[in-house]
C-alpha cells in the first residue's frame, strides 16, 4: 500500500473536484493521512506535522498555500530529514495547469506537480519513479561523503608523513654531515696512530654516512619536486655540461675497472633547462648504471638527434641522452614500476641505494616537460633515454628572409586559444606570417628556430619570465636583432614605466591597425606595398 502524507492549511475544505481524485487514490490502495497547519504553526519551531506518519510514509502532497508558505514548510520538512535532499518526493497538488507553472514549483524545491483533473495511475506511476530517484541521490551522496571523509584521511596521513619525512630529512643531515667532517679530520689528523683494521672501519663508517647523506638529499629532493619546485631555465651547451661530468666519472669507473665512453656529434646543440637538475638527473643514471656493471664491462653515453611526430612535439628536432650499461639486465615485469618510489629490483636487492634515484630522475625529467624510459633485457644490459624537448641548434639557418628591416613573420606568446583567436589573428589579415607559443621556454626556444623579425610577448609568461626571455635572446648574436614587445592589457592599467629591461617596444591591447603600424614605425621597421588594409 501506498502512503501518502498530505498538508493542507487548517480550516480550508478540498473542493469537489480534489475530494473526487481522492476517492480515486483510494481505490488504488492508496492511504492518504492529512495534516493541517495554521499560519502560526508554520513559523513555530514545534514539528507542526506527526514525525512517526511522516517516517512510514512515501510521498508528501502539499496543497493551499502561497509560495512563501511553501518554501517555509519545504525548509522544516528538510530540517527535520537532517538533509538538504528530503528523502521522500514532494508534490504541489493543483486542481489545473494553469494555476501553477512546473518550473516555478520545480524552483520552489517540490519534486512534482500534481493536478487533480489528470488520471491517478500515472501519477502513482511518477511518484513511484521519483522514490527510486530520490533513494539512488540519497545512495550516491552517502558514498560521496565516506570517500570525502577517507580522502581527507588519506590526506592527513599524507601530509603528516611528508611532515615527518621532511623533518627527519633536514634534521639528520646537519648531525650526518658532522659525522663524516669528524671521521674524515680523525683520518687526517691521526694517520700514523691508527692501525690498518681502524682505518678501515672509519673509512667504512665515512662511506655509510655519506650514502645517508645522499639518501636524505634523494628524499628533500623528491619532496620538493612534488611540493611543485620550478626549474630554473637557462640556456647551456650540453656538451659543456656532459663532458666534464664524462671525465670526472670516468675517473670513477676506472677504480671500479668499468670503462666509461662518451660520444656526442652535436657539440653546438644547447638546451634550455636547469642545468644544476640535469646534472643531478645525469649522476643519478651513471651512478645506477655503474652500481649495476660488473668489472671490465662497458657503459656508453651518446647523444643523439630525435624529430617527434606527435601534434604536441616541437617543430624542432629534439636531443636524447642515453646511458647504456653491460649490466644485468632488468625483468621484464620490473620495467613499469622502475621509476617508483623505494622500488628496487628484486633480485638487486642486495646493491646499494634505497630506490630513490630513479625517481628523481624521472621527476627532474617531467619538470622540463620531457621524458626518460628504459630499455632493457635481462643478462644484456639495460639502456636509459632522456629526452629533451627545449633545444636550439647552431646549424639552425640564420637567413632571417626578406629585406633587413622588413617585417613578414611574427611570432605571438600567448597561452590563451581565446586571446589567441580575439586579439591577434586579425595579424594575419593584415599580411603577416604569425606563429603562436605557450610560455617563456615557447619565446626562446621558437624564436631560435623561426627566426622572426618581431616578437610579441604577453604579460605574466609561465617556465620563464619577460625579462629573462629578453636577456636571453639580447644576448645571443643569432637573435639580438630580433625586436622584443611586451603587450599588455588596457584594463589592467598596464604601464610601461614598470618595466627596466630592453624591450624594444610596448603595446597596449586591445589593437588597431593604425597603432599597430605606429609601433612598426617605432621600430624602424621599412614600410612594404603588399599590406592589406582591414576596415
Amino acid at each position: 500500500m501506498l502512503h501518502i502524507y498530505w498538508i493542507k492549511p487548517k480550516g480550508k475544505a478540498l473542493t469537489s473536484q480534489t475530494k473526487r481524485w481522492l476517492d480515486h487514490l483510494k481505490k488504488e490502495n492508496v492511504r492518504v493521512d492529512f495534516s493541517e497547519i495554521s499560519s502560526s504553526e508554520e513559523n513555530s519551531s514545534h514539528p507542526f506535522f506527526n514525525p512517526s506518519e511522516l517516517k512510514h510514509s512515501h510521498a508528501v502532497f502539499l496543497s493551499g498555500f502561497s509560495h512563501s508558505n511553501y518554501s517555509e514548510i519545504i525548509k522544516a520538512l528538510k530540517q527535520w530529514a537532517g538533509s538538504q535532499r528530503f528523502p521522500l518526493p514532494m508534490c504541489l497538488v493543483s486542481e489545473g495547469p494553469q494555476a501553477e507553472n512546473l518550473e516555478t514549483v520545480i524552483a520552489l524545491g517540490f519534486d512534482d506537480l500534481v493536478i487533480t483533473s489528470e488520471s491517478v495511475v500515472p501519477v502513482l506511476e511518477r511518484i513511484k519513479l521519483h522514490q527510486h530517484h530520490i533513494q539512488n541521490l540519497l545512495k550516491m551522496e552517502k558514498l560521496i561523503q565516506e570517500q570525502n571523509a577517507k580522502n581527507a584521511k588519506t590526506e592527513t596521513i599524507l601530509g603528516q608523513r611528508e611532515e615527518f619525512l621532511s623533518v627527519c630529512a633536514h634534521d639528520l643531515r646537519s648531525p650526518l654531515g658532522l659525522i663524516q667532517s669528524s671521521l674524515s679530520l680523525v683520518l687526517n689528523s691521526s694517520e700514523g696512530n691508527l692501525t690498518e683494521i681502524q682505518k678501515e672501519l672509519i673509512h667504512r663508517a665515512k662511506r655509510q654516512s655519506g650514502d645517508a647523506i645522499n639518501l636524505v638529499n634523494d628524499l628533500l629532493d623528491v619532496m620538493s619536486f612534488e611540493q611543485g619546485l620550478k626549474p630554473q631555465y637557462q640556456l647551456f651547451s650540453l656538451d659543456s655540461l656532459l663532458r666534464p661530468f664524462h671525465q670526472d666519472y670516468q675517473f670513477q669507473a676506472l677504480q671500479k675497472g668499468i670503462h666509461f665512453h662518451y660520444s656526442n656529434s652535436l657539440i653546438d646543440w644547447r638546451v634550455l633547462a636547469d642545468s644544476d637538475r640535469i646534472k643531478q638527473l645525469m649522476q643519478n643514471l651513471v651512478v645506477n648504471a655503474m652500481k649495476f656493471t660488473e668489472k671490465g664491462k662497458n657503459i656508453f653515453l651518446n647523444v643523439s638527434q630525435f624529430q617527434g611526430r606527435r601534434k604536441s612535439d616541437p617543430p624542432y628536432p629534439m636531443l636524447v641522452v642515453s646511458i647504456k650499461d653491460e649490466g644485468r639486465g632488468i625483468p621484464q615485469k620490473e620495467l613499469q614500476k622502475i621509476f617508483d618510489r623505494f622500488t628496487q629490483i628484486k633480485e638487486h636487492s642486495r646493491s646499494e641505494g634505497r630506490g630513490l634515484g630513479l625517481t628523481v630522475a624521472k621527476q627532474i625529467s617531467t619538470l622540463h616537460d620531457g621524458n626518460i624510459w628504459v630499455e632493457s633485457e635481462e643478462g644484456q644490459g639495460s639502456t636509459f633515454f632522456v629526452l629533451f624537448p627545449h633545444v636550439i641548434s647552431r646549424t639552425m639557418s640564420s637567413d632571417f628572409g626578406g629585406r633587413p628591416h622588413e617585417l613578414r613573420k611574427i611570432l605571438v606568446i600567448e597561452s590563451s586559444e581565446k586571446r589567441r583567436e580575439n586579439t591577434f589573428e586579425i595579424l594575419k589579415r593584415w599580411g603577416y606570417e604569425v606563429l603562436f607559443g605557450n610560455d617563456g621556454v615557447d619565446a626562446v626556444t621558437l624564436t631560435f628556430h623561426h627566426l622572426p623579425q618581431l616578437v610579441i610577448l604577453n604579460e605574466g609568461l609561465s617556465k620563464m619570465g619577460e625579462a629573462q626571455v629578453v636577456d636571453t635572446l639580447k644576448s645571443d648574436p643569432l637573435t639580438a636583432a630580433i625586436k622584443v614587445v611586451l603587450a599588455g592589457d588596457n584594463s589592467k592599467k598596464f604601464d610601461v614605466d614598470d618595466y627596466d629591461f630592453p624591450f624594444d617596444g610596448f603595446l597596449k591591447l586591445p589593437f588597431t591597425q593604425e597603432i599597430f603600424e605606429n609601433l612598426l614605425r617605432d621600430l624602424e621597421f621599412s614600410p612594404t606595398d603588399d599590406r592589406k588594409k582591414v576596415a
